[in-house]
């Protein structure tokens, strides 16, 4: 071993062995926490300056996002409301409901709601958000618009499964105030 030539990375001595894909993944290990410790703007601050830099950015954060947030939760129970209103508009007449059929449309929304409220938290860790609330944002407004074009029972229920899936994402369990 003493033989072996030796390799200096981010102040570690780096043994290389008979495998150089181990030796590879090690090096860019070691550069990535190089490079995230060169690029933490905390680093070398003192635990009070770290804190105070976190609530200016939290303070930032809350006065961008806040009202976005509320607008979005106002059209979405806009949104959530106005199956009330078609159903004062004759939408069971129009579409042959009977029985419980009404009260399946309003089930079957809060059904897929709650199944892909937890998805969207992980797939929001995997993506950045400007991506994914784009994304769901778009989603959203599709199912929508084209709920508008509705003329069956079975047309209704696919709408608002789709809509539950697509509101699901709009209130990830990811923001939390400091």
């Amino acid at each position: 071993m003493a033989d072996l030539p030796t390799e200096k990375v981010a102040d570690t001595t780096v043994q290389p062995d008979s495998s150089s894909d181990e030796e590879d993944k090690l090096r860019e290990v070691l550069k990535t926490e190089v490079l995230r410790d060169e690029n933490d703007p905390d680093n070398g601050k003192t635990p009070e300056e770290r804190a105070a830099i976190d609530k200016t950015l939290m303070r930032k954060v809350d006065r961008w996002l806040i009202p976005w947030m509320c607008l979005l939760y106002l059209l979405s129970f806009l949104d959530r409301t106005n199956i009330g209103n078609a159903r004062v508009a004759g939408i069971e007449d129009d579409l042959g409901m009977e029985g419980h059929d009404y009260n399946n449309t309003l089930t079957i929304f809060f059904i897929s709601y709650a199944l892909a409220e937890p998805m969207t938290n992980v797939l929001l860790k995997r993506m950045t958000p400007r991506v994914f609330f784009t994304s769901i944002i778009v989603a959203w407004g599709v199912v929508m618009t084209l709920m508008g074009l509705v003329t069956s029972y079975g047309g209704l229920l696919a709408a608002r499964f789709a809509l539950g899936l697509a509101e699901a994402g709009l209130y990830p369990g990811w923001y939390i105030a400091r």
